[in-house]
């Protein structure tokens, strides 16, 4: 009120004689009621140290025993194709029926809420049901798939707040998590909204709360929590998180944050279909370190050569890098040439590794059978052998066979080399083989060799 005039809530004034009193007395007290509100500081709830040590929490604080706290958050992260969503339902079929989660790891059974965005009703129903130790159909699981759960928007989360009020479940697990909000991942502003949503479900309702996420390529990262994708509040939000890698026909599964325990050991697991009808998830057994380190080794050395040719000096010193033994990279790439996966081939002393698909598209010639010849200063092959190497080029068979170095070009290395090699070395050949190399470079056919 100032004079003769009185300022109205929405910030406009008029003078006292254009409203009647009872009109003013109401404006009055609805300004004193804004002003006061304005005024008011949110309350911060404090404990004293004898509170906090003297209340009662539940004696059994986890819902997945090691892995999981009651009212926590775990994510599980992978790269694409590493069972991540089979795991999930396997976690869910767990906490829902009280059974061990893999076999070996107790839970609390409740209820659960399953928020896919990546698989759809009928993938879920397939998989559902293919599960060995399939869920009954009365067990609280709670399913909502494809519905297009934004947690960027407000009406959203005040639809899932209802939901969760409604079924009250031990844990809500989001597949994944970068389908359920419109945040930039990489943006710790755009993460921190998402998470104190989460949070708030937490707090509301005591839930527990599992996302899937994704890893990174290895490249030459060892450690897996640095090859969670995006903001690196993700791996600092959650109380436990989990790393599923590929491991040949297996999985490796690892625990690389735990808030409230120790890590437990990597397991190598496996999902296999036991029947055309059934599918089964099991843990084989422990990984040993050495194993572990092996996997690893293999990841960084497919991912190097993606970038193109690498000496061994070079793999051993990204090797080293990453903690690595000489005699594990040995081992790793021994592993990768017997399984063809990679290559190798000698320039000069030095070897030089390159992914077997790329050195394909060489299309190299293979070793002949049996064609050896003691040195005798004729540097022409002989008729036969000319027709048995145009007989091979147009065939492409792979017959296991050794030429003699003394005067022949050792065939294997074609098998392995790039154009760029058989250039260098061309002048060690004997004038015929010249002469199909020439021509082999320039794409050209021939009928025979002169």
């Amino acid at each position: 009120m100032t004079g003769d005039y009185i300022e109205l809530p929405d910030g406009t004034w008029k003078r006292d004689h254009d409203s009647p009193p009872s009109l003013l007395q109401t404006l009055k007290q609805e300004k004193q009621r804004l002003n006061t509100q304005r005024n008011v500081l949110p309350q911060l709830p404090t404990l004293s140290l004898t509170a906090l040590l003297t209340r009662q929490f539940p004696e059994y604080p986890w819902l997945v025993d090691k892995l999981l706290p009651q009212g926590g958050v775990m994510g599980v992260a992978g790269e694409p194709g590493t069972a991540k969503t089979w795991l999930l339902l396997e976690l869910v079929q767990s906490v829902a029926t009280g059974r061990p989660f893999l076999g070996r790891f107790a839970t609390q059974q409740g209820a659960v809420l399953l928020i896919d965005e990546e698989n759809g009703e009928a993938r879920l129903q397939r998989r559902l049901t293919r599960l060995i130790n399939h869920t009954p159909d009365d067990c609280p699981l709670h399913i909502a798939s494809m519905s297009g759960v934004n947690l960027s928007e407000e009406v959203w989360i005040n639809s899932l707040h209802n939901t969760l009020a409604e079924i009250k479940p031990s844990l809500v697990i989001f597949d994944s998590l970068v389908r359920v909000h419109r945040g930039e991942e990489n943006s710790a502003q755009d993460i921190s909204r998402l998470f104190a949503v989460l949070t708030s479900f937490r707090h509301d309702f005591g839930c527990a709360i599992v996302f899937s996420h994704h890893l990174r390529k290895m490249g030459f990262i060892r450690d897996l929590g640095q090859r969670v994708r995006g903001s690196s509040d993700i791996l600092a939000y959650v109380d436990s998180m989990l790393g599923l890698t590929k491991a040949d026909t297996t999985f490796t599964l690892a625990q690389f944050k735990n808030r409230d325990g120790d890590l437990m050991t990597p397991l190598t697991i496996s999902v296999d279909d036991p029947t055309e009808q059934t599918t089964e998830i099991k843990v084989i057994g422990e990984v040993d370190e050495e194993t572990t380190k092996k996997q690893q080794v293999k990841g960084l050395v497919i991912d190097a050569l993606a970038d193109g040719e690498k000496f061994r000096e070079e793999l051993l010193a990204f090797s080293k890098d990453a903690g690595i033994s000489e005699r594990t990279l040995a081992e790793a790439l021994k592993e990768l040439e017997t399984a063809k996966v990679i290559a190798s081939i000698f320039e000069g002393r030095k070897k030089k590794y390159s992914t077997f698909a790329v050195l394909q598209t060489i299309q190299p010639i293979y070793p002949l059978q049996g064609l050896q010849k003691s040195h005798n200063g004729d540097d022409e092959l002989t008729p036969e052998e000319k027709q048995a190497l145009l007989q091979l080029w147009f065939t492409r068979d792979k017959p296991a066979f050794t030429l003699g170095r003394a005067q022949w070009f050792n065939m294997e290395a074609l098998l392995y080399s790039t154009d760029s090699f058989i250039d260098q070395k061309r002048h060690q050949h004997t004038p015929a083989l010249r002469q199909l190399l020439d021509e082999w470079s320039h794409n050209e056919s021939y009928a025979e060799i002169g």
